[in-house]
């Protein structure tokens, strides 16, 4: 209990910290997304993780509450399962009015649910929080000059190198 305590502190200091998407897919859509060099967040690894354990992928793109929800959803319906199948194996063959078939079912939708859904939203999660951070790399100017300065009355001559930065 400490250490799911401790988790949950934990992502929800990084959420304030990192979780941009939510404004992000206001300026971007995921699929007019280009791979540029020095992209931070890996689309395909956002997606393995997810797929491997959901939530993962979104944690991995800098939403790490988001990635919990997802996690978070995929145990409930895991949970849901495991109760409706501990119940069958205890030889409640007969089942309550339909419930348990119920809760079999909804148990079933949504763990295929968060477990295919994580996975596509890493994805998109990815790609969009990406091309966010190629919008903000363009309004940084980086120039180097190399620069030589003559000492006045002296033979020496010192070089260097001035750097120019502009925000735009």
């Amino acid at each position: 209990m400490k250490n799911i305590f401790l988790l949950l502190l934990v992502s929800l200091m990084a959420y304030k910290a990192t979780a941009q998407y939510k404004e992000n897919k206001k300026h971007f859509y995921h699929k007019d997304y280009e791979r540029q060099k020095g992209d931070p967040h890996s689309p395909l690894l956002a997606g393995v993780s997810s797929f491997i354990i959901p939530g993962l992928g979104q944690v991995i793109a800098g939403e790490p509450v988001r990635g919990l929800g997802y996690f978070a959803g995929y145990m409930v319906s895991r949970s849901i399962i495991l109760n409706v199948g501990s119940n069958i194996d205890a030889g409640d063959t007969e089942f309550d009015n339909g419930f348990e078939e119920v809760k079999a079912l909804v148990g079933v939708g949504g763990f295929l649910y968060t477990w295919i859904a994580s996975t596509i939203d890493a994805v998109r999660v990815a790609k969009v929080n990406n091309m966010a951070f190629q919008e903000e790399r363009k309004k940084i100017s980086v120039q180097l000059e190399p620069t030589m300065l003559r000492y006045h009355q002296q033979p020496r001559v010192a070089t260097g190198l001035k750097v120019s930065i502009q925000l735009k």
